[in-house]
């Protein structure tokens, strides 16, 4: 009896077409997440920017707050921030914050002026900084002379 070996059963492995149609879809894959993680780093900027602007406006704030407590109500000026100790290196391309001061009278609308005056009973302060001309909301408070 002479058997045979019995017919070589399938190959097991990939065809050329199958290892194309993989390649082509782990390209199209690897394409989506280049472009996924280049819109992410964007956010991750913005996401800083407002971070830092925010820490820039509320140490301003602190610092006329400072001022307010240990000089007094007509220490504070528009230069009250001109004395953090920012380098431009911590900035992250803000600007130093600025300070708008504004009194009321009692019949009129809120003048600006220079420094809270002895005269005056409230004194409006805001402010504000900015980025590549734009700028982020100020902070408004309002100091009282208890003074008076």
């Amino acid at each position: 009896m002479n058997r045979r070996s019995p017919a070589r059963s399938r190959v097991s492995g990939f065809t050329l077409l199958e290892l194309l149609m993989v390649m082509v879809l782990l390209g199209v894959a690897a394409v989506a997440i280049a472009s996924l993680s280049a819109h992410l780093f964007s956010g991750q900027s913005a996401s800083r920017d407002l971070v830092v602007g925010t820490q820039l406006l509320q140490e301003c704030a602190e610092q006329v707050l400072a001022v307010r407590r240990n000089k007094g109500y007509t220490a504070v000026t528009t230069s009250a921030c001109s004395g953090l100790n920012l380098s431009p290196d911590n900035l992250g391309g803000f600007g130093v914050p600025s300070v708008a001061l504004a009194v009321t009278g009692d019949p009129g609308a809120p003048s600006p002026v220079t420094a809270c005056t002895s005269a005056s009973s409230f004194c409006t302060v805001t402010v504000s900084v900015g980025k590549d001309g734009t700028s982020l909301a100020p902070v408004v408070f309002r100091l009282a002379n208890y003074e008076i």
